[in-house]
């Protein structure tokens, strides 16, 4: 139950200062909600409850009293850039701190980036492709919808990545209660005529 999730949490963060590490003053967790996928999300107190998670060491702390398995993970904002110049490199550290400078956007704003489609899938005429930026924080990522910002010289606009809706590929029900291998339907369904074949 979640009120078990929560006197875990709360024991964990004593156990934390046992080992010797300064808890803020009134660190509280608020409620618990659980995620798809056994996930769990904590809702704190405050900022600066959230913010003493933020120090890798008070994390790792963390996660090593409360279970052998956890993971903290930070909320991440995805969005879609649409024709960025293919000498971008996402995975290069030194262009996204480029972009980042560039772009008046805050260190360590930008977390991830990749190509939407394969290098190897690309026209050999193409000049620019679409991408899927992962950002840090609402802020740096509002400024990217707002404002553009500049990529390998030219001004790129984002829009927000919207999820696609869940699909059975073996009855091809859109309801997202279930995948093909937990589908209860013998036969396949045909995506195109909806007849089973």
């Amino acid at each position: 139950m979640e009120f078990e999730l929560v006197a875990k949490a709360k024991i964990t963060l004593e156990l934390v200062e046992k080992d010797g590490v300064t808890i803020p003053q009134g660190l509280t967790f608020i409620s618990v909600q659980r995620l798809p996928h056994s996930g769990i999300l904590y809702e704190l107190d405050s900022v600066k409850s959230a913010q003493w998670f933020e120090i890798p060491a008070h994390r790792g702390k963390f996660v090593v009293n409360f279970s052998t398995n956890a993971t903290i993970k930070d909320c991440s904002f995805h969005i879609l850039m649409e024709n960025i110049p293919i000498s971008y490199d996402p995975g290069s550290i030194y262009t996204n701190l480029d972009i980042k400078k560039k772009g008046g956007l805050k260190p360590g704003s930008i977390t991830k980036a990749r190509w939407i489609k394969l290098i190897t899938r690309r026209s050999p005429t193409q000049q620019t492709a679409h991408a899927i930026v992962t950002l840090k924080t609402k802020e740096s990522t509002n400024q990217i919808l707002h404002f553009g910002i500049s990529m390998e010289g030219k001004k790129v606009f984002g829009c927000k990545l919207l999820p696609e809706p869940t699909c059975c590929l073996k009855c091809q029900s859109f309801d997202g209660t279930h995948v093909a291998a937990e589908c209860t339907q013998q036969h396949d369904m045909c995506g195109t005529c909806r007849a089973e074949h």
